[in-house]
């Protein structure tokens, strides 16, 4: 009898951990709007904490339960059905349950009722689900420097650059020892109004990368060194001098910095190079194969500061290594707005539109050089093309869409057809925020890239596209339905996976019944979590990928299981919002669409969709410069009919945009991630 007795308070515990971990899983499976009440669970381990030979696991699986139990009512509040007022609820409630396991087990993850998680930490929580408010209102209480670091992003993310400058402020007073969290804070000081300050903590940085190696681990400090002395020039102070050639990592960001030395070659006091060493330099990085882009602007930097350069010399500077792997210097007429944006972060060489602009009328006028051979001239005219065309991108991210759109008509050959000039056109008004302009730069576009060649089919199928993006983007839901089902139609003459892949997530996005969302024959899929699809990649071509992911395939499938997924019942979207949270950071390139399709898993009564898509895009927010992320989200907004929203993005761009169009912030924002 007494050995029964004493096996009571185990039996307890075994029932209540499988009971806590039916209902703790019961979170993410299909299920109404309630969160499932998982604190009655406790009750079973109640008495075994009590009994010396059971107290220890009861005690850690009821602390677990509490700390599982406030987690999920703050993952609910992003997910289940999205709501600031509920965040606000249940953000004291995860920070007790951080406190409770503080004082208790100490343990720093989860593991026993369910898939393991980290202990409570509302800053972590806030970071990986995308949640800007609850981060920024406790932005003096995190302690781990990648949190602050996203503190600081979230200040621009949301516009507020004072409110950046004040935190970054703040994080200097406690002397930030980590390399990231002082870099991001010397470079948002030098954008404010405390530059000498930034400098000292940027300065110390390429200091010690450049001395330092750990474990037989460096990194370089190229970067850094641009910021430094960017920030210099916006301080009006002497550049401190570069670090001498250590044990620790190296300077590299040659392009980058090679731009910015050129551009402030006439400031004095900025630099201790002399304008022969700059010059010989720069033509030295140009006879080399350069990364995609930079060659056309690190030669416009050099052309604006030199009046001398021989015809030979700029023929010879002006021709892609493509035997180096360089890519070719002209980029795709059949380009659409999306492929404007800046697609991923790092400092790269900036160089003003007007500049580029100037730089391209130079070239345009030395092609005619008597001196030059046919191919000569042509490879001078080809980069003066491409030169005007990446000067009308930088303008229209800078929002100058007029000067943009007049631009586009100095790229002589680069572009080959009137269709592929007014798409260029076109791209220039939209991305500069103008879509009525960019529709009327689109008419006729698609009648007029006739013939059969491969770059006439390919822009007809990017206007097509693009047609449909706008009436969707200026509020014309039905006219937008048709066009992106002509578009999708239209796609597979192209027979450019890129543009495919495009077309039809474009028209699953715009298209509503009685029109068909996908193409007939697409594959029937249910929108089961278990076979999430990949997206993200699908339809790019990429060299590392083996051909059956890039193949129609996968993308067929993932249109499929999109498409079943908007349409199930609210407790089958709900546990499908959920199961995002698992495959978020793959958007294809196509992301706006993308973004109006992952709105559809939470119907208006369900939630605030914003709310919801900071949680989904949280990963993709890292990935892409701010300014980009904040044009597709707008974008999305529009294709989705909620206008408040779109306003309240486009306002977070242009401050973004007001820091990043200034030649004197323009390396520091980009360094930033803006």
């Amino acid at each position: 009898m007494v050995a029964v007795a004493a096996l009571v308070p185990s039996v307890l515990v075994e029932i209540g951990t499988r009971r806590a971990r039916a209902c703790i899983a019961s979170y993410a499976e299909p299920r109404g709007p309630a969160l499932p009440d998982c604190r009655v669970e406790i009750k079973w381990f109640v008495l075994p904490s009590r009994i010396p030979w059971t107290a220890i696991p009861a005690r850690y699986r009821a602390e677990e339960l509490s700390a599982r139990i406030a987690i999920a009512e703050y993952t609910d509040a992003l997910v289940g059905h999205p709501d600031r007022a509920a965040i606000d609820a249940a953000t004291p409630r995860v920070e007790a349950a951080a406190k409770s396991l503080a004082q208790g087990s100490r343990r720093l993850a989860l593991e026993e009722l369910g898939r393991t998680v980290g202990a409570p930490d509302v800053g972590r929580t806030a970071v990986i689900y995308g949640d800007r408010a609850t981060l920024l209102a406790a932005f003096d209480e995190v302690p781990e420097w990648h949190m602050r670091v996203r503190a600081i992003e979230d200040a621009w993310m949301e516009g507020d650059a004072a409110r950046a400058v004040t935190i970054a402020k703040r994080y200097a007073d406690f002397s930030p020892w980590d390399d990231d969290l002082r870099t991001t804070v010397g470079a948002t000081l030098c954008l404010g109004d405390a530059g000498p300050r930034g400098l000292g903590l940027l300065t110390l940085v390429q200091t010690e990368r450049a001395a330092h190696r750990h474990e037989s681990w460096a990194r370089n400090w190229g970067d850094e060194r641009a910021v430094t002395v960017a920030c210099a020039a916006r301080a009006k102070v002497p550049p401190p001098a570069s670090p001498e050639r250590g044990e620790g990592g190296q300077a590299d960001a040659l392009e980058a910095r090679s731009a910015l030395r050129l551009r402030l070659m006439n400031e004095p006091g900025q630099t201790t190079t002399t304008r022969a060493e700059a010059d010989a330099a720069t033509m030295a990085l140009l006879r080399e194969a350069r990364s995609p882009g930079a060659r056309v602007r690190v030669l416009a930097a050099l052309i604006e500061t030199r009046e001398d350069l021989d015809p030979k010399e700029l023929a010879e500077l002006s021709a892609p290594r493509t035997d180096g792997g360089e890519p070719p210097i002209v980029p795709s007429p059949s380009r659409t707005a999306v492929d404007w944006l800046d697609a991923h972060r790092g400092l790269e060489a900036v160089v003003p539109g007007a500049t580029l602009r100037r730089s391209a009328a130079r070239l345009r006028a030395v092609s005619t050089h008597a001196s030059l051979s046919r191919d000569e001239a042509r490879a001078v005219r080809a980069a003066a093309g491409a030169m005007a065309l990446e000067a009308a991108r930088v303008l229209a991210l800078d929002g100058n869409g007029e000067a943009a759109a007049a631009t586009i008509a100095d790229a002589g050959d680069a572009l080959p057809s009137e269709a592929a000039r007014a798409l260029q056109r076109s791209n220039a008004w939209y991305v500069a925020g103008n879509a009525d302009r960019a529709l009327a730069a689109l008419d006729g576009a698609i009648d007029a890239a006739a013939g059969d060649q491969a770059s006439a089919r390919e822009v007809r199928v990017a206007a097509a596209i693009q047609r449909a993006e706008l009436h969707a983007s200026l509020g014309r839901r039905d006219e937008a339905a048709k066009a992106a089902v002509l578009a999708d139609e239209l796609a597979p003459t192209a027979g450019s996976r890129p543009l495919d892949a495009h077309a039809r997530w474009t028209r699953l996005a715009l298209v509503r019944p009685p029109l068909a969302s996908q193409r007939p024959g697409e594959p029937a899929v249910a929108g089961d979590a278990r076979s999430w699809p990949w997206t993200g990649l699908t339809g790019r071509s990429t060299s590392w990928l083996v051909p059956e992911a890039e193949a129609a395939t996968p993308l067929g499938h993932a249109l499929a299981f999109w498409a079943a997924a908007t349409a199930a019942s609210p407790e089958q979207r709900r546990a499908l919002r959920y199961a995002a949270l698992d495959h978020r950071g793959d958007a294809p390139l196509a992301a706006a669409a993308y973004y109006a399709v992952a709105a559809d898993l939470l119907k208006p009564a369900e939630g605030d969709v914003e709310i919801w898509l900071d949680v989904f895009t949280a990963t993709d927010a890292r990935r892409l410069p701010l300014r980009s992320y904040a044009w597709i989200r707008a974008e999305s907004a529009r294709f989705r009919g909620d206008p408040a929203s779109a306003a309240r993005w486009t306002t977070r761009l242009r401050a973004l945009t007001a820091v990043t169009a200034d030649p004197a912030k323009a390396e520091i924002a980009r360094y930033l991630g803006l």
